[in-house]
């Protein structure tokens, strides 16, 4: 029989703890809607489709990004982003270690995976914890995250445009970005640590149950006592 089991997250580590609009005044960002990315700068992230979505937005809408993380791509990335006359609207951040990285989720509106290569996401999973309305490739893990139109949106991957589409929902509604975050918080609390260990103990507790008739250890020597 098989089973998929959440990697699982600590949900208190990752609860909001001050108002975007505090988070951005502590990292010296701009009082902008901000949109969040954290990850590899590596090539299956597709942080190039995120930066062409942002050149087909609105010249009007106001916002700012952050790219989180280190990878072979920053040095393209960083010229993709001049060559696009976006370098006044994305951060790079370079490495970002866990203690201030909790600050930018908590200054973040908007969280963005863009990748197609994510077997879970533990990035998508934090963003959530924080109360993140998220926007992911319709690819491998995200839609097991990411409910379209609930807390977030899957966009066709590798597509910036649609991307842009959907950034472009949160981005002109608040009240939206208020609410598909609320879902995040629902959603993520299936994957709480404390849920996921219940679950992976309950699983060993069966499989003993249904094969294990005789005491063992794992020699096959009879005689063990099994301790839970």
């Amino acid at each position: 029989d098989l089973e998929v089991i959440s990697n699982g997250i600590d949900l208190k580590k990752y609860k909001k703890k001050l108002t975007p609009e505090s988070a951005k005044k502590k990292l010296s960002l701009p009082e902008k809607p901000l949109i969040l990315f954290v990850g590899r700068l590596d090539k299956e992230k597709n942080i190039d489709v995120l930066l062409n979505a942002l050149s087909e937005l609105d010249s009007k809408l106001d916002y700012h990004v952050v790219v989180a993380g280190k990878g072979k791509e920053l040095d393209s990335l960083i010229q993709q982003a001049q060559e696009l006359h976006l370098s006044t609207r994305v951060t790079f951040t370079g490495y970002v270690p866990d203690e201030k990285l909790r600050l930018f989720y908590n200054a973040a509106d908007i969280f963005v995976m863009p990748g197609i290569a994510e077997l879970q996401s533990l990035v998508t999973m934090e963003a959530m914890a924080t109360g993140l309305p998220v926007i992911g490739a319709d690819a491998v893990a995200l839609p097991h995250l990411i409910k379209n139109n609930r807390n977030g949106y899957l966009f066709q991957p590798g597509n910036s445009k649609d991307l842009a589409k959907k950034l472009t929902k949160l981005l002109s509604d608040v009240k939206l970005r208020q609410k598909m975050g609320e879902e995040s918080l629902v959603l993520i609390q299936a994957h709480n640590m404390d849920t996921v260990i219940d679950r992976v103990l309950e699983v060993y507790r069966d499989l003993l149950k249904k094969y294990q008739t005789t005491p063992q250890d794992y020699s096959g020597e009879k005689g063990m006592e099994i301790d839970e």
